[in-house]
């Protein structure tokens, strides 16, 4: 796997409080790559090298004036069978199969949103230098539990 995948990797590992081993092994598992798109049976589709399912993707409806019928249209349109959708310069909708569920959407939603504002703050995401990066990859090779 190239290290830029696995820098990306290690960050979001540590950022979740996730075993560094754990995203490589579900690529592994996964076997995406860059560009693929797996379709799948309920219409839905799996992205990239970690074959997000676009279920989880946020769309975003075009703008249209809030409490008329063209903005309910295009949040419809829009959030088609997914749970979520952003409604440009509005929010977000929701929806589940209980409000419990469709919270929940929602905050994912908002802590995502609050990550991503808070590294764009801070100047973006911070890279790795390449003595970082090689240190990161050379510690996969003996970071966790062994086999017995």
């Amino acid at each position: 796997m190239p290290v830029p995948f696995l820098a990306c990797m290690a960050l979001t590992a540590h950022f979740y409080g996730l075993p560094p081993r754990v995203l490589p092994s579900i690529q592994a598992v996964e076997g995406g790559r860059p560009g693929l798109v797996h379709p799948n049976t309920d219409g839905s589709a799996d992205l990239g090298l970690m074959q997000i399912n676009t279920r989880w993707v946020v769309p975003i409806a075009p703008f249209a004036v809030f409490g008329t019928e063209a903005l309910a249209e295009r949040v419809v349109e829009t959030m088609g069978s997914g749970y979520a959708c952003l409604m440009a310069h509005h929010g977000q909708v929701t929806i589940g199969q209980s409000w419990q569920q469709a919270l929940a959407v929602a905050e994912e939603i908002e802590e995502q949103a609050a990550i991503t504002y808070g590294a764009l703050l801070l100047g973006g995401a911070p890279v790795l230098s390449a003595a970082e990066l090689a240190g990161t990859v050379a510690q996969f090779a003996s970071y966790g539990q062994r086999k017995a």
